[in-house]
């Protein structure tokens, strides 16, 4: 056994003998987490499988770490993503609820930068809503998106997407309808969308 990093990860060298083959692995672990330090010597088989979970755990942590590292992520993004890596399902559950809870991840913070891309793309609320709840933003996080979108104009939004898609103002009701059909799909109410047509209405009068 030996220490690494400052003494924060031990190196457990481990022979397994069984007949007449010998095998020899190294199992890393991070010290802090071990309810004692091993001791060098024969290991118990129920010793040596807690050692291997724990190394597990640590491979764990470290994966989480670099993907929050590529940038943020709800936890059941990232529980889903290490699962792809081949982490075991119980395990990638573990490591990413620690990380959230010491803090190396924040949730709310993580989807309140989706909501901001959301805006960013001129989307309505509710499809940014959808948007968030998609990628496993749990309820905490929605509830501070749908306080952060109540400060937001989704009227002036829609007026925006409106411009940018080059979107006429209706001629007839099919127009409307039509109209109104295309900017539901975009996340605005019918009254949202309404008031926005309106505006557009009125600007382009006084011009």
């Amino acid at each position: 056994m030996r220490a690494a990093e400052g003494g924060a990860r031990l190196l457990l060298h481990i022979k397994i003998s069984q007949e007449n083959e010998v095998q020899q692995e190294i199992l890393t672990v991070f010290a802090a987490r071990l309810g004692r330090v091993p001791q060098c010597g024969a290991l118990e088989e129920r010793e040596y499988e807690d050692l291997v979970a724990e190394s597990e755990m640590t491979k764990a942590l470290d994966m989480g770490l670099r993907l929050l590292g590529t940038g943020a992520v709800s936890q059941l993004r990232l529980i889903q993503k290490m699962r792809q890596r081949g982490v075991k399902k119980e395990i990638a559950a573990s490591a990413a609820a620690e990380l959230l809870a010491r803090g190396y991840a924040d949730e709310t913070a993580g989807a309140l930068r989706e909501a901001e891309r959301g805006i960013g793309k001129l989307w309505g609320d509710r499809r940014i809503l959808l948007d968030v709840r998609a990628k496993g933003y749990g309820e905490a996080s929605l509830a501070a998106v749908k306080n952060f979108l109540l400060t937001k104009n989704a009227v002036k939004r829609c007026e925006k997407l409106m411009c940018r898609r080059h979107m006429a103002l209706p001629a007839t009701e099919a127009d409307l309808s039509r109209l109104v059909a295309s900017l539901v799909r975009y996340g605005y109410t019918v009254h949202e969308i309404k008031q926005a047509i309106s505006k557009k209405c009125g600007d382009h009068t006084q011009n």
